[in-house]
Parts: C-alpha cells; sequence; structure tokens
C-alpha cells in the first residue's frame, strides 16, 4: 500500500497495514538514500540513469529470491502463497487501482517470475509499456547483465544495513 497511498490519509486505515506502510516508506528512503545503491546508477548509460532507481528496485528483489536462504528459513513457494493470501484478504481496504494491480500480480503469478533473469527483463519491459511519457527502460536488462556483480555487491551490503536500520527504528503509532 506504501505505493498506492500516496497523500491519503493512511490513519482511517487499521494500525498494522499504518505500521506496514510507514515501514514500506522506511524502507525505501533507506534504500533511495543509501551510497551503493546511488553508486549503481553509474553502471547505466545517460539514458537509462534516471531509472537507475527502478531498476535496482527489480534487481534487488531478483537477488533477494537468489539469496533467499540467507535471510529467511521459511521456503520462498509457501512465502508466496501466504503474500497471496494476505493481499486477498486485505483487499477491502485497497484503492480500485491497487486491487486491479495486485489481482493482477496474483492471476499472472508475478513473484516467481522475479526468480530468472528473463523473468525481470519481462518486468522491466511491461513497466515501460506502463509510463506515460516515452522512455528508454526497454532493454535495460542487457546493461544490467553486464553490471550484475556490481548489483549484488550493492544489493548485499545494502540488506544487511537495512536489516539493521529497520531493527533500530522502532515505528510507535497508535
Amino acid at each position: 500500500m506504501g505505493d498506492f497511498m500516496k497523500g491519503g490519509n493512511i490513519n482511517e486505515l487499521p494500525l498494522p497495514i499504518v505500521r506496514g506502510i510507514h515501514n514500506h516508506r522506511l524502507v525505501d528512503r533507506f534504500t533511495d538514500l543509501h551510497p551503493d545503491v546511488k553508486a549503481l546508477k553509474k553502471t547505466l548509460s545517460p539514458e537509462r540513469q534516471r531509472f537507475s532507481g527502478v531498476i535496482a528496485d527489480i534487481v534487488f528483489d531478483h537477488l533477494l529470491i537468489q539469496h533467499w536462504s540467507q535471510y529467511s528459513n521459511e521456503n520462498f513457494e509457501s512465502f508466496v502463497e501466504q503474500a497471496y493470501q494476505r493481499i486477498l484478504s486485505g483487499r477491502h481496504y485497497m484503492s480500485p487501482r491497487m486491487e486491479r494491480t495486485l489481482m493482477l500480480m496474483i492471476d499472472e503469478d508475478w513473484l516467481p517470475s522475479y526468480q530468472t533473469l528473463d523473468g525481470v527483463s519481462s518486468i522491466i519491459e511491461r513497466i515501460s509499456k506502463r509510463i506515460r511519457f516515452e522512455n528508454c527502460l526497454s532493454g535495460s536488462m542487457e546493461e544490467v547483465v553486464l553490471a550484475m556483480d556490481a548489483y549484488d555487491r550493492a544489493f548485499q551490503r545494502l540488506f544487511q544495513s537495512l536489516i539493521e536500520h529497520v531493527s533500530t527504528e522502532s515505528i510507535e503509532i497508535g
């Protein structure tokens, strides 16, 4: 919901959802400001650097799955099934736009597609088509593959720092 609730009054939502939105925003801010993430911009051609944050976000989702067992004892497939169930159980709190997007995510089973580079490429292509203005995001996976070691190193440093940051930033709401 953190990506869909721009400017809305989130305090009308149940406390666990409000906490989740605040946590999501905390993670986004920390990630966007992390020096290793900022440095990845230089791995992209000048015309694609504008999208470096979007690209890094998607590639980091892929890398999280690649390193899943380092961060979770839960089976990835079980996690996906539970995530989809949680999404469905909260549908009545979603905006129509969010509900349409998340139902498409479930129907097309997007989360497992992050496991492969072909899946990541497909996700980037889909996002490129959804952007309302002309962009050069399409085809950026070729540049990412060339810099994948840099993305992996940045992810490893970022994620460890992120875990520590989130655990120390207790969000007291309500």
